[in-house]
């Protein structure tokens, strides 16, 4: 299944399970939207294999969502399990659509400055530099424009061989390193990533996972030391000092140690969740009301660098005129 699918899976299946469906009938329900997905889930459990055994091999689960069921089908609560992991998923979701957002104006942007600039260089620039040629102008930046167009068409393979690695590099580093999110969120990217981590481990720990198991699970998807984090625990450190120790921001280890004093470490997570949510939002939306008057200065410093190479030679021109 592809994300999204996955995200729909988790709200009609928990759906029909809130609502009293036994598990068999609910698949039954949903083998027309999904189809042999469905259909390998029963098999699998007709099978005598457990739920989680059988959602751990679909495609497009991770371990950590499966990791989740396992212990919501041994305490009973999956409808509560599932609900969860599609809220989990949607907000994930909403993020990143909020980041294509943000991505998609500054790309446009970049696509129109580009293809001015190259009409600009390969058909305004040869034009006026004739143009003013024939009067007897010679010098200005305008005419460095042109001497750079004539190299780059003398050597067009080898700037063109250029341009394609710059674009698959760039490509694959914003892809594999999240340089989008990164670019976005700059300093919050680590909050980001932390949120991820942070999550999962309440939907873990809600579902009566050990502390050990869940630090386990969850340590890869953030800049963490999980070991460290579980060497202070068995050295009988609390966990707030021990989330501290291993990479946690100060933010959730002093929620952390509130509700840790209260008994109820999920709730001082959740409401860390809440809190973060709320700053990350407020941040992209903070730099993306910022695009539009930048995109526009851009504009703007191109096309008065254009009007000053042309202006410059012509008003030389014009003075050899009078």
């Amino acid at each position: 299944m592809k994300k999204r699918q996955v995200e729909k899976f988790y709200y009609q299946l928990g759906t029909l399970l809130d609502t009293g469906f036994p598990l068999m009938q609910a698949f039954d329900l949903l083998e027309a939207p999904y189809g042999e997905d469905a259909q390998e889930l029963k098999a699998t459990l007709n099978q005598g294999l457990s739920l989680y055994e059988a959602i751990r091999a679909m495609a497009g689960i991770d371990e950590t969502d499966a990791q989740v069921l396992r212990l919501a089908e041994e305490t009973g609560r999956l409808a509560e399990a599932f609900l969860e992991l599609f809220d989990m998923h949607r907000k994930n979701r909403e993020l990143r659509q909020k980041l294509i957002s943000f991505a998609i104006y500054p790309l446009v942007m970049l696509v129109l400055i580009s293809a001015y600039l190259i009409f600009a260089l390969f058909f305004m620039v040869p034009m006026m530099a004739d143009l003013l040629g024939t009067l007897k102008v010679t010098e200005g930046f305008l005419f460095t424009l042109n001497d750079l167009r004539i190299h780059i068409l003398s050597h067009w393979k080898i700037y063109l061989l250029i341009t394609v690695f710059f674009i698959i590099a760039a490509s694959f580093l914003f892809r594999r390193y999240h340089g989008a999110l990164r670019l976005v969120l700059g300093k919050r990217y680590r909050l980001y990533l932390e949120v991820l981590a942070v999550d999962r481990m309440t939907k873990l720990l809600k579902g009566g996972k050990g502390i050990m198991d869940v630090l386990e699970l969850t340590g890869s998807t953030v800049l963490i030391a999980p070991d460290k984090i579980k060497e202070q625990l068995m050295l009988g450190e609390s966990l707030s000092k021990s989330l501290s120790l291993g990479g946690f921001s100060k933010e959730l280890t002093t929620l952390t140690k509130i509700h840790e004093e209260g008994g109820n470490i999920v709730g001082g997570f959740e409401l860390y969740l809440k809190n973060s949510r709320n700053t990350i939002n407020a941040t992209m939306e903070s730099r993306i009301k910022l695009l539009e008057p930048l995109s526009m200065v851009a504009i703007g410093a191109v096309v008065g660098v254009t009007v000053v190479s042309i202006m410059g030679p012509l008003m030389d021109a014009f003075g050899k005129i009078q």
